[in-house]
């Protein structure tokens, strides 16, 4: 994920924290396709980045 979609390394775990607390994160990566799941991560990828230059 992080190969094509670059975070800084400190910040991998609060990504994924970020994303398993929304309230569609269960309905959206469960029993889905890989694909379902990596097109959930890159929009949650994208709010995340968004989040970090609005601090």
């Amino acid at each position: 994920m992080f190969s094509r979609y670059p975070l800084e390394e400190d910040k991998h775990m609060d990504f994924w924290y970020f994303c398993a607390e929304s309230p569609e994160f269960v309905t959206r990566c469960k029993d889905q396709t890989d694909i379902a799941v990596l097109d959930y991560l890159i929009e949650k990828y994208a709010e995340y980045k968004a989040n970090l230059k609005s601090d």
